[in-house]
């Protein structure tokens, strides 16, 4: 790899298709080429001597494949050429074993203020005893007689019944670790440690910083090791045991020195036909102010190595949740919150929380850390040197690595999502007086700090040998839904909701959840104030993220939070998303739209494409029909506020104009449509609501409208239609309504009811040719009804990616409209008559005044009709 000048350089990475000419883009754009991502198909690095600004390349680069204006990467290109491109940085990692802020340490310098002595003591009597004799045989049976085993507590707690990971039992069974390789992503491994060098594996293993075979680490680079030793500690007589003691160990050197992001996936891919488990304990700093995501060369290295990995099994990915504690949330750290890797958090030997371990929906099990009192012994640099110095959650992570390798050993078989649903069916609750702590439809539990509980080797081993195998995933995203909603005026809470209908699931063979994406674009003068919340149909709500006080950043956002806590529960209903502002007068911001994505199981074994990246799309092509087996829901927009205030968009920067399909349009008419394009289809355009209701007024009028002075005439034709309404005898009473100018029509409906049935044999030609017939046109709306959305074309372009929008008029009338079908646009015109001009192009005052006559004339034939009627009973 060719060795970089970020000092006095600006480095590009690009993602190409096939056929674009690397020489011919190179000059055209002014940038030098660099090199191949050898790793990754078709992605190149180029370069240009600082100075240049990124907009002027960015204008170069658009101008070259004929870009739309204004999209960027994350929105998409909507390119078949480019893919995906990005400007590098020097990316700096930190280890997760440093606990670094001052109030999580006691007057001795020692972490964690309650300092707890003999922690894992509190077995009394026979319990005590029969602890202390099952330790001895295993011990005995094992071969076992690492002088500090004894003391490990966190793989048999001999004081403290159950507070372990329950590992003895599978070895045991012969379960140790054997043909799997985990790979220690770090600072370095000392494979010369007499406790690593029986396990090590030198093939797999390479220095990213010297470009050579030997991962060993500087003198100070300890972390590494200290994390090997607790996955492939051997069984000898020195230090103590690693959870899978005879699994092969690799090192993989990248920290701790700053590298390039394409340095960081290549760390993250290496040998993935060797390496089956890669454990990191390392990521963004946890100062509470960062919302740092994953490089592109980077989350493409982690698709290639969930798709390839293991010889298509998939690779492993863990990472710890982080050291920020109160003042941070995983789920701004992107290696945390992505649906490709297990998020393990840490807990101390008391089965409570560490308070420096961060909180986030995103957390899929825990298991322990060390302190004093509790320590976690394992290996350190040099050739005899152990340690009981390694806490935080980088000491958690090796240990649910090791848990893994155990299962891997015991089904090879497993893929990277087959070890995740694993987790969630078997990780065991703990700590049951926590207040965080959720009771799931699954019959789960679930915390926000805890994940679905604590790693159990022994039934994680168990469970899998009856497990089947999960089918490929698959994943959905809605189009945007707009709200351009500001906090100040909306109470300091901003909520909207969107329904997924029945057809969403069928149209993507969506069979079982795991994962909830949902991504926020949103602005705020100091974005530590916000918290997100998500609430699924099942009544599950996800914290998404609370507020980090030390987050003082500002500015426009565009971000996806993940959550796995609705694993299992059905997509079908309205999600709800609750944004809460701290309620800073001085301080102002809003959300310009929101979008979710769905992860899961597909219904099919085989033919679904594998994951890809960029893995969300803000614009996704199809919307799905709703099911005809579906039930609408009659509260679609229930929840969600009026989006006329177009008007009152926070001062946002100009990054939401320079989106052209997520603008936020103020004309209301065109807030309308993206409901129409959400829900598209059929039933769902009758859950788009504005537009429908414009559209029937239009249909009548443009065929009395040139008809008015000859109406006498025209009606004759129209007869036929009375036989329609002997079909649905219902739309007789709502011509009336249809006038739509006053609630005066509305009382005459009721008496018609009635006479309907009577009036369906419709013997009266007669009478009825003056007037009625410009009503009974209204009966035909049914038919033109599917044709309205088509017909404002104005209102289409837009509508698939600004999707759903709680829009002004989607209150009562849309109800109305999702519970019935064709007669429910009679009865919409109801509602929106009062207004019956807006929304409407066609028309003029001249016809607007034939049509109250016509109004006048029908109510005189009624009454005429009900005349006859009545002499006729009377005869």
């Amino acid at each position: 790899m060719k060795p970089v000048d970020f000092e006095n350089n600006d480095y590009y990475h690009f993602h190409f298709s096939e056929d674009v000419d690397i020489e011919e883009f190179s000059r055209a754009v002014g940038l030098k080429y660099h090199m191949k991502v050898e790793y990754l198909d078709n992605q190149h690095i180029f370069f240009i001597e600082k100075g240049v600004l990124e907009d002027e390349i960015k204008e170069k680069i658009e101008n070259y494949f004929g870009l739309e204006k204004g999209r960027n990467a994350i929105d998409g290109f909507n390119s078949d050429k480019l893919f995906y491109y990005e400007k590098q940085k020097l990316v700096k990692r930190v280890n997760r074993g440093v606990i670094r802020d001052d109030i999580y340490f006691d007057n001795e310098g020692l972490y964690n203020r309650r300092i707890v002595k003999n922690v894992v003591k509190d077995s009394t009597g026979d319990q005590a005893v029969d602890l202390r004799e099952k330790i001895k045989k295993i011990k005995e049976e094992l071969n076992i007689s690492d002088p500090y085993f004894d003391k490990q507590w966190y793989l048999f707690n001999k004081d403290k019944a159950g507070v372990d990971i329950n590992v003895t039992g599978v070895w045991l069974q012969g379960i140790k670790g054997k043909n799997v390789t985990v790979a220690i992503v770090d600072d370095g491994l000392d494979y010369t440690n007499k406790d690593l060098a029986p396990n090590y594996n030198a093939n797999a293993s390479y220095n990213f910083a010297s470009k050579t075979g030997d991962p060993k680490p500087g003198p100070s680079d300890t972390h590494g090791t200290k994390c090997a030793g607790e996955v492939a500690g051997a069984r000898n007589d020195f230090c103590g045991l690693g959870v899978a003691y005879e699994s092969n160990i690799s090192g993989l050197r990248f920290m701790p020195s700053a590298r390039s992001s394409w340095l960081e996936g290549e760390a993250l891919i290496y040998k993935y036909d060797v390496n089956h488990i890669y454990s990191c304990s390392w990521g963004p700093a946890d100062t509470g102010n960062l919302t740092q995501d994953i490089f592109y060369t980077t989350y493409s290295a982690i698709i290639k190595g969930i798709n390839q990995g293991r010889n298509g099994l998939g690779s492993i990915y863990v990472f710890g949740s982080g050291n920020g504690g109160y003042f941070d949330n995983c789920n701004y750290d992107g290696y945390a919150n992505s649906p490709y890797t297990i998020t393990i958090a840490a807990i101390d030997a008391e089965e409570k929380r560490f308070i420096f371990s961060e909180p986030c929906p995103c957390i899929l099990a825990s298991t322990y850390s060390g302190k004093r009192g509790a320590y976690i012994y394992t290996t350190d640099v040099g050739t005899t040197e152990c340690s009981i110095r390694h806490t935080g959650s980088s000491a958690s992570t090796p240990l649910a690595a090791g848990v893994i390798a155990l299962l891997l050993s015991a089904c090879p078989n497993l893929t990277w999502r087959d070890i995740q649903a694993l987790i969630v069916e078997t990780a065991v609750p703990f700590n049951p007086s926590h207040p965080d702590w959720d009771d799931l439809p699954s019959g789960r539990r679930y915390n926000n700090f805890f994940g679905y509980g604590k790693l159990d080797a022994y039934r994680m081993v168990e469970k899998a040998r009856t497990f089947k195998t999960l089918n490929p995933q698959t994943m959905f995203s809605t189009q945007l839904i707009p709200l351009n909603k500001k906090f100040s005026e909306n109470g300091g809470h901003i909520t909207s909701s969107f329904y997924i209908h029945r057809g969403y699931p069928k149209h993507y063979k969506f069979k079982s959840l795991e994962y909830v994406g949902v991504s926020f674009h949103y602005q705020h003068q100091r974005r530590g104030h916000l918290e997100f919340n998500i609430t699924s149909p099942s009544g599950v709500t996800s914290v998404l993220a609370h507020r980090r006080n030390r987050d003082k950043h500002g500015g426009s956002i565009l971000w996806t939070f993940m959550t796995v806590k609705h694993w299992g529960e059905s997509i079908v209903g309205n999600w709800t998303i609750d944004v809460e502002d701290k309620k800073d007068e001085n301080l102002d911001g809003g959300v310009f739209d929101w979008q979710l994505h769905f992860f899961g199981e597909s219904c099919e074994s085989e033919g679904v494409p594998p994951p890809s990246y960029p893995f969300l799309s803000r614009y996704p092509t199809t919307t799905p029909p709703p099911d005809p087996d579906a039930t609408p829901s009659p509260d679609l927009d229930a929840n969600l506020q009026p989006d006329s205030n177009a008007d009152s968009q926070p001062p946002l920067d100009p990054q939401p104009p320079s989106k052209p399909d997520s603008n936020p349009p103020s004309d209301p008419s065109s807030q309308q449509d993206p409901d129409t394009s959400l829900s598209s289809n059929p039933t769902s355009t009758s859950s788009s609501e504005p537009p429908p209701p414009p559209p029937p007024p239009p249909p009548p009028r443009p065929e009395p409208q040139p008809q008015p002075e000859t109406q006498p005439e025209t009606q004759p034709p129209q007869p036929p239609q009375p036989p329609q309404s002997e079909t649905q005898p219902e739309p007789e009473p709502e011509p009336e309504p249809e006038p739509e100018p006053e609630p005066e029509p509305e009382p005459e409906p009721e008496p018609e009811p009635e006479p309907q049935p009577e009036p369906e044999p419709e013997t009266q030609p007669e009478p009825q040719p003056p007037q009625p017939e410009p009503e009974p046109e209204p009966e035909t709306q049914p038919e033109p009804q599917p044709e309205p959305p088509a017909s404002p074309p104005k209102l289409q372009p837009e509508q698939k990616p600004t999707s759903m929008t709680s829009s002004t008029s989607t209150t009562s009338s849309s109800k109305t409209k999702i519970s019935t079908t064709r007669k429910a646009s009679c009865t919409i015109t109801v509602f929106i008559g009062p207004s019956p001009t807006e929304g409407v192009s066609t028309g003029s005052s001249a016809s607007h005044l034939s049509f109250f006559e016509k109004r006048h004339l029908l109510l005189q034939m009624i009454l005429l009709l009900f005349f006859f009627l009545f002499l006729g009973y009377s005869f």
